[in-house]
């Protein structure tokens, strides 16, 4: 119901003032238009556009890695702002940064 109202208002927009939001992030368009079908990768590569440039380089540090930064204060204060709640270690790193993705841009 949720895609068919949001479809609804891409679709008004575009007639009314012949403007489609190309800033959209690509994951949030995929998955309002073709549901659960969007990959990882791109949920990944559309949340480091999101973030600062300081934040994008830690995270594609991080996940590139697949290990929590010896000095991790950088990181937990990622983790802090995006209010993440659960324990992260070097096996669940980057499922729980993946996790982060979805929540912000969906």
């Amino acid at each position: 119901m949720v895609v068919v109202v949001v479809v609804k208002i891409l679709v008004k927009g575009y007639e009314s003032v012949s403007y489609f939001p190309s800033l959209l992030s690509k994951a949030f368009a995929c998955y309002y238009l073709f549901g659960n079908q969007v990959p990882d990768s791109l949920f990944i590569d559309s949340f480091t556009k999101y973030l600062s440039p300081v934040e994008e380089e830690l995270i594609v540090d991080v996940m590139r890695k697949n290990k929590i930064p010896d000095e991790g204060d950088e990181f937990n204060d990622f983790l802090e702002r995006f209010q993440c709640r659960r324990v992260v270690n070097n096996e669940n790193l980057c499922k729980v940064i993946l996790e982060i993705a979805k929540q912000e841009l969906v």
